[in-house]
């Protein structure tokens, strides 16, 4: 029995990994394309609003990198946790770039 249960909680364990590992590389390619739409939006708006919007990537590099952080502190069940308010943040600030970029 203890070996089957030891067995299972390595299963377990590397599922929790593996999704982890998948949700960290989502909020990777996230923050990327944040930087990149930043990027253009940064050179098409005025400097209180380039102001605002820092502060906007400053919240989604924070949400972004709390993942990654717990992720490499081996943190797994925490990342997961994580998971849905990061991405609520992040999606959040995507759409205030694209926002910004409108006419």
């Amino acid at each position: 029995k203890a070996v089957v249960a030891q067995r299972d909680a390595l299963v377990r364990r590397d599922a929790e990994r593996r999704r982890a590992e998948a949700i960290v590389a989502e909020a990777d390619r996230r923050l990327i394309e944040l930087e990149a739409l930043y990027g253009r939006a940064s050179k098409t708006v005025g400097k209180a609003r380039v102001a605002e919007l820092l502060d906007r990537m400053k919240a989604a590099r924070q949400a972004g990198s709390g993942l990654i952080l717990l992720y490499e502190e081996d943190d797994y069940a925490r990342v997961i946790a994580g998971e849905k308010a990061a991405f609520e943040t992040l999606d959040a600030v995507r759409e205030s770039l694209q926002l910004a970029q409108t006419p």
